[in-house]
């Protein structure tokens, strides 16, 4: 039977890292919220023909395009289309999607199954120290913003911690069903030590679901209610201290899961390298098969993180690469504009509707 785990329907999983995000710049503000310049700044860059505004995109060979994977998971849909119309192509994919012409994935599957797998072991390590700051301090809180703080640091690093698990999971259950096999070939070996973590990997699931559940409904029922209330009001943490105090041993148990883990591929062989060489190989892997297939037409999409790794690494390449920073730019420039000439058009049509009355 292939494995499955518990996911909320509210919740969109993938694989990603979890770096910091850069500073908000005003023009990187959400598509959702384009709130800037005035109608005369805007009827100046439309008359000045800006709402043409250059494309970072090119329409002869790849693109590889730096993102914020949360940021662009929430406008997959607008991304699409300017990409499609911007690179002439209605080839988009996803970091994980990209594959050559034999069914090889860009960013291998080995590498993200192992960098999940340290990524967790570096969130645990911090999970437990999260929840003990907080059952050793709660009473020395002096007021709710702390106890907000420590409580919402807690909740961050359990809900990264569940991306990254069920983005590997997902992983595992492809393996499973045999529908990464290319990404294999001639490595078979590597394809089943991966296998055989299959039986751990249940447990540790299991250790990490009761350990989250009860954390994660506890924070987005009555935990989160207080994140909404005055400041001043005093409220009552017992039930959120209760949770973590009953799940002390399931934390540390989660723990040694992990580590039992990505100590068995140390001892079949693997290297034991850190999230960030493993994000850093899977860089390599990306530029290499970037460059192989540079004459596909269409946008790949990858964390940009690995733009940085790329851009330093490898000068020279035959694709073309793109920051986040550049491609957000032009982007939101471009959405701005587009919904400034939508939102002038229909008040043109609206007025002209009420003088024909």
């Amino acid at each position: 039977m292939p494995i499955q785990l518990l996911k909320p329907k509210d919740q969109t999983i993938s694989i990603t890292e979890t770096s910091e995000r850069k500073p908000a710049k005003p023009e990187f503000r959400s598509i959702f919220n384009l709130s800037w310049g005035n109608s005369d700044t805007v009827q100046l860059m439309m008359d000045s023909g800006a709402s043409r505004i250059q494309t970072p995109l090119v329409t002869d060979h790849l693109n590889v395009v730096g993102e914020d994977h949360i940021q662009s998971q929430g406008r997959r849909e607008q991304e699409k289309k300017y990409c499609r119309d911007h690179s002439k192509s209605s080839q988009y994919w996803r970091e994980s999607k990209f594959k050559d012409s034999d069914g090889k994935f860009g960013d291998p599957i080995k590498d993200r199954i192992h960098f999940g797998l340290t990524g967790l072991q570096f969130q645990a390590q911090y999970i437990i120290k999260d929840a003990f700051f907080i059952l050793t301090n709660y009473d020395r809180m002096s007021n709710n913003d702390e106890k907000k703080s420590s409580w919402g640091r807690l909740m961050k690093k359990l809900i990264q911690s569940r991306s990254l698990l069920q983005g590997i999971w997902e992983l595992m259950k492809d393996l499973e069903l045999g529908k990464v096999d290319a990404d294999f070939k001639g490595k078979e070996q590597e394809k089943k030590d991966l296998l055989d973590l299959i039986p751990q990997f249940k447990t540790v699931g299991a250790r990490w679901q009761d350990t989250y559940k009860a954390n994660y409904d506890l924070a987005f029922s009555s935990g989160f209610q207080h994140f909404h209330q005055p400041r001043e009001l005093e409220f009552d943490w017992t039930q959120e201290i209760q949770a973590v105090t009953t799940q002390q041993n399931s934390l540390i148990n989660y723990k040694i899961g992990i580590n039992t883990l990505i100590n068995s591929l140390i001892q079949k062989g693997w290297s034991d390298k850190t999230t960030e060489q493993i994000s850093e190989a899977r860089s390599d892997s990306i530029h290499n098969m970037a460059n192989k297939c540079h004459e596909i037409k269409g946008v790949w999409k990858i964390g940009d993180k690995h733009v940085e790794h790329i851009k330093n690494k490898y000068p020279h390449r035959k694709y073309e690469l793109i920051s986040q920073d550049k491609f957000n730019e032009i982007f939101i420039r471009s959405i701005q504009i587009s919904t400034q000439i939508s939102h002038r058009k229909n008040r043109k049509q609206l007025t002209r509707m009420n003088s024909e009355k």
